[in-house]
């Protein structure tokens, strides 16, 4: 998250922003949705009471609907006066635990690998499994139950713990390291369906099921990555992990991938009233942004 001073207004914050190409690949036949569902998980995950609108002009801005189609455009994600929301900053995987965790990784590793009954969750594969955090380890138990809480509208108990299995899931190793980057994501299609996204920078390679290879050697035309339909070998089980949590993760993957093209670009702002930019300038590292919304 940015401040927006090249946005089109000086009380907003840029969300985001990224070529219309990247976001067409994501967005598929969802068009605007896409970008107003980004925009509510940013701003309001579980109540979404905002909506959005696309500037037409100087301080004009136009409603748009789901089904609109995405142009190169700057767009708003619009709430009312008074609402107060909390914004999400970008968890790097990088560096080591500085928060309290309990819990134990291997007894995580042995409820996932049984809830899941040994299968990768994008293959189905049994073999060089791993277990992938979709929050990094070093986050801690409190910050887990932060994130659990806000984007699943759901009280954590107060023993959750980062080591527990909802926090996990079963890839193959190849996998596991795209995931593990926030190059591997899980768009939410429906209760436990989910399409992968990959976020990989690389316009010269083709990530499929079980290996990358140099674009056009694919000779053994393994499925594509991109686009596959996926969700838990075990549907019915308790403690799948919700979609709240690939929810927040898929957001870390927009936050670290998107990038700024000036001719083809699409932009997200919020506007924001501040009752004290000193509050805003030391809040920057927090966790949870509180910002008064209009």
């Amino acid at each position: 998250m940015t401040l927006g001073d090249d946005s089109p207004d000086t009380t907003s914050i840029q969300l985001l922003s990224g070529s219309l190409t990247d976001f067409l690949q994501y967005s598929h036949k969802e068009a605007s949705k896409w970008l107003l569902d980004i925009a509510h998980d940013i701003c309001d995950p579980v109540r979404r009471r905002g909506s959005l609108e696309k500037q037409m002009g100087p301080q004009h801005w136009l409603a748009v609907v789901d089904t609109d189609p995405l142009t190169a455009s700057v767009y708003r994600y619009h709430l009312h006066t008074g609402v107060t929301v909390g914004l999400g900053k970008i968890s790097h995987r990088e560096g080591r635990s500085h928060t309290s965790t309990t819990g134990n990784a291997t007894t995580m590793a042995n409820d996932i690998r049984q809830r899941d009954g040994e299968r990768c969750w994008v293959t189905g594969a049994t073999g060089s499994l791993t277990n992938s955090h979709i929050c990094p380890k070093r986050m801690g138990d409190y910050t887990a139950r932060i994130i659990f809480q806000t984007f699943t509208g759901n009280n954590p108990s107060p023993d959750l713990t980062i080591f527990h299995e909802i926090f996990g899931l079963s890839l193959l190793s190849y996998l596991d390291t795209l995931f593990d980057v926030y190059q591997l994501g899980f768009h939410y299609i429906a209760p436990q369906i989910y399409e992968c996204h990959v976020f990989a920078n690389s316009d010269d390679e083709d990530y499929t099921l079980f290996a990358t290879f140099r674009r056009g050697c694919n000779n053994f035309n393994q499925p594509l990555l991109h686009g596959r339909h996926v969700g838990p070998p075990n549907p019915l089980h308790n403690n799948n992990p919700p979609a709240g949590l690939f929810r927040w993760h898929y957001l870390q993957q927009l936050f670290a991938s998107a990038g700024r093209n000036a001719l083809t670009c699409v932009e997200l702002v919020v506007a924001l009233q501040v009752t004290s930019p000193a509050l805003l300038a030391s809040s920057a590292r927090l966790w949870v942004l509180e910002l008064l919304l209009v």
